[in-house]
C-alpha cells in the first residue's frame, strides 16, 4: 500500500513533508504492505537481524544484506506472532519475523532483499515463470545447510522468493515485479533523518501546541499528564510543557511493569520538576490470577484489576473536581483508539477530559520528536532492548518473541510468571510453550501448528438448584466477615441462608435474588480488594481499609448496588 512516507533519493533518509530541508529533493513514495506506522530499528534489535541472516546464509551475511551504518525503518505486520516489514535505503528488504514452527526468528528476503542475497551473496536460482505455491526441485544448488529461503531469477532480474521446504524442494511463496539493479546509497542515520524533516517536526509542534492551548482554555480544569514510561506518553508530556502548562504527572504501577519502565517514570518526573502521582495496584494481579485465572485477548480482568481501578482511585483522590488529562494516544495503535478521536470522556474517570495532541502522529514522527527536542536520555531502556511497546510484562497482547526477550533481560520477572503459567495451564500440552493461554479460543492459525487445544472454562463454583432451595458449592471457604458487610448493600430480607465452609444454601424469593445472592457469596469469597466498588460507589458508602478488605456505611448505602455491577468478581466469574 501506499503511505504518506517519501523516501529522498539524495540524504537517504525517510521524508514525512513534502521535501527534504536539506537538499530539497521531493523524493519517491515508500511502499509497505501492512498499514504505515513505521518506526527506527535499533542497535540490540539490529544485532537481531545479522544474527539471524548470518545463522540462514553464513556467518557475514547480515551486513550484506542489511548494511551497516545505514538506517533501517520497521513496519508491524498482521500475523500470528511478531513480524515486521524491515525497510532499508527506502526499499523493502524482508520481513523479519518469530516463526512459531521452527519457534525461531526468521528473515524471509523479498524484492530488493532478495536482490542483495543474490548480488552480494550468490545465493538464488534461475527459474522463468514460476507462479506462487509452485514446487521445484533445488538439487545441485550450493545452499547454507540453515538457508529457509532462496531468490528466484529470470532474465529481468530477482522477481520471486521461494521457501526451501525439504531437502531437495522448494515452494515459491511470493512473486513481484521484477528488480535488477539497486541505487548506489549513501550512509544514514536517525540524525540525518532529522535534519530532513525539521520544518515538518515544527508544524506539528506549532498544531500540536495551538491543540492544548485550545482545550485547556476551553475546560478549566486542574491539568494533568497521564504517563505510562512509553514514547507517546513522553512526547505528549513535552508537548504541554511547550505549551507554557506544568501539568502533574500521574503513573499508574499495575504491579507488573519492567523495571526499566519504573525508573524511568521516576527519572522524568525529577528531570522535569514535575509533582508525581502514582496509583497502586499492589499485588492485584497475582491475586487476580488465583481467582480468575489466566487473562487472555478476549478476556481482560487484568486492565480492569490492575490499571483501570487503580486509576481512578487515584484520580478521584487527587481530581474530585475532575481534570483535563493530556494522553498519548495515537489513531494508528487501534480500530478503537482512531474512533475515540482527539477528545474523549472515560467512563471510568467520568469527571474528567482525555484528550491526545498526537492522535494523528505516525510513530516515526514520535520517534524524530524526541530526538528534536533531544531527549533521547529520557526515553524508556526496554525500547532499546528490543521491546516495540511498553507495557505490562505478563500481557496476553504480548509475542512470543516478547517472553523469550523478557527470560533474556529479566530472568527473575520470567521465572515468576513461568511458575504462574506451569501451575494454570497444562505443561504436558504445547499451551506452555506457544502460550496458547492467550486466547480463550486459539485461533485457527495457531491450531494448525499446535492441533486443536481445549480451552477448558474458568469453574471455581458449582450451583445446584432444586427450584425452592438453591445450594452454592466454591473451591474455597466463604468469608463470613466480608459477607457480613456486603449483606447490608442487599434489600432486606434478600434471602435467608445458611453457611458451611466452602457451602451455603438459600432460600431466594426468585431467580434475581438468586442472582443478586450467588453475586454477593462470590464477592464475598473471590474479593481481591482492588477497590472498584469504592470508586463507582455514588453515595461513597463504601471503603476499602489497608488490608483491602470492605466496610459498607449503612447509613449512607441506598441499595442501588452499583458496587455489584462494577465488581471485576461479577463481571468475569460469570453467574449462572
Amino acid at each position: 500500500m501506499k503511505t504518506s512516507v517519501r523516501w529522498c533519493r539524495v540524504c537517504n533518509v525517510p521524508l514525512l513533508g513534502e521535501e527534504c530541508d536539506v537538499c530539497g529533493d521531493r523524493g519517491f513514495p515508500l511502499k509497505t504492505r501492512g498499514k504505515a506506522d513505521l518506526r527506527p530499528v535499533f542497535e540490540d534489535e539490529r544485532k537481531l537481524v545479522v544474527k539471524t541472516l548470518d545463522k540462514q546464509y553464513g556467518y557475514g551475511a547480515g551486513e550484506k544484506v542489511l548494511y551497516n551504518g545505514h538506517l533501517v525503518l520497521a513496519n508491524k505486520l498482521f500475523y500470528i506472532d511478531q513480524a515486521f516489514e524491515m525497510i532499508s535505503d527506502g526499499r523493502l528488504i524482508g520481513h523479519f519475523f518469530f516463526d512459531v514452527y521452527v519457534y525461531d526468528w526468521v528473515f524471509k528476503p523479498v524484492e530488493y532483499g532478495c536482490l542483495r542475497v543474490f548480488k552480494n551473496l550468490g545465493i538464488g536460482v534461475f527459474k522463468e515463470g514460476v507462479k506462487k505455491g509452485e514446487v521445484f526441485e533445488t538439487v545441485g544448488l550450493n545452499l547454507p545447510p540453515e538457508a529457509k529461503y532462496l531468490p528466484i531469477l529470470c532474465e529481468k532480474g530477482v522477481y520471486g522468493v521461494a521457501q526451501l521446504v525439504s531437502s531437495g524442494e522448494a515452494r515459491v511463496v511470493k512473486t513481484f515485479q521484477p528488480v535488477l539493479v539497486e541505487e548506489e546509497t549513501k550512509p544514514s542515520s536517525l540524525e540525518d533523518a532529522l535534519k530532513s524533516n525539521l520544518e515538518y517536526l515544527r508544524r506539528r509542534e506549532s498544531r500540536a501546541v495551538a491543540f492544548i492551548h485550545r482545550i485547556s482554555n476551553r475546560i478549566r480544569k486542574p491539568v494533568c499528564v497521564s504517563y505510562s514510561g512509553g514514547k507517546d506518553s513522553l512526547a505528549t508530556l513535552l508537548l504541554v510543557l511547550k505549551a507554557g502548562i506544568k501539568p502533574k504527572v500521574s503513573f499508574t504501577n499495575t504491579g507488573i511493569e519492567l523495571p526499566e519502565t519504573l525508573e524511568n517514570v521516576k527519572k522524568v518526573a525529577d528531570s522535569l520538576g514535575l509533582e508525581l502521582l502514582t496509583g497502586e495496584a499492589y499485588d492485584g494481579f497475582w491475586k487476580g490470577l488465583d481467582v480468575f485465572g489466566l487473562p487472555s485477548r478476549d478476556y481482560r480482568w487484568c486492565c480492569k484489576v490492575t490499571k483501570l481501578i487503580p486509576t481512578a482511585r487515584l484520580y478521584a483522590r487527587e481530581f474530585p473536581g475532575g481534570s483535563l488529562t493530556f494522553v498519548g494516544q495515537r489513531a494508528l495503535e487501534s480500530i478503537k483508539r482512531a474512533r475515540s478521536g482527539s477528545v474523549w470522556r472515560n467512563q471510568w474517570i467520568p469527571e474528567s477530559i482525555s484528550a491526545s495532541p498526537i492522535n494523528d502522529w505516525d510513530m516515526l514522527t514520535v520517534w524524530l520528536y524526541l530526538l528534536y527536542r533531544g531527549v533521547f536520555n529520557l526515553v524508556n531502556k526496554a525500547y532499546f532492548y528490543g521491546f516495540d511497546r511498553i507495557g505490562c510484562y505478563p500481557c496476553p497482547s504480548c509475542s512470543i518473541g516478547d517472553y523469550l526477550l523478557l527470560e533474556k533481560i529479566h530472568p527473575n520477572l520470567w521465572s515468576r510468571f513461568r511458575r504462574e503459567l506451569k501451575n494454570l495451564s497444562d505443561e504436558g500440552s504445547p499451551s506452555l510453550k506457544y502460550h496458547l493461554w492467550r486466547w480463550k479460543r486459539v485461533p485457527a492459525k495457531m491450531e494448525k501448528v499446535v492441533g486443536y487445544i481445549h480451552s477448558p472454562r474458568l469453574k471455581k463454583y458449582v450451583v445446584e438448584d432444586n427450584g425452592a432451595v438453591t445450594c452454592l458449592v466454591l473451591d474455597r471457604e466463604i468469608d463470613e466477615d466480608r459477607l457480613r458487610e456486603l449483606m447490608k448493600t442487599l434489600e432486606y430480607p434478600a434471602a435467608s441462608y445458611v453457611l458451611n465452609g466452602n457451602k451455603v444454601i438459600f432460600r431466594p424469593e426468585n431467580r434475581n435474588n438468586s442472582r443478586k445472592m450467588i453475586s454477593v457469596f462470590l464477592r464475598a469469597t473471590y474479593c481481591v480488594g482492588c477497590g472498584s466498588c469504592e470508586v463507582w460507589c455514588p453515595q461513597q458508602a463504601l471503603l476499602l481499609d489497608r488490608d483491602g478488605r470492605i466496610h459498607v456505611d449503612e447509613t449512607k448505602c441506598k441499595k442501588c448496588l452499583t458496587c455489584m455491577e462494577k465488581c471485576p468478581v461479577v463481571e468475569f466469574l460469570p453467574i449462572f
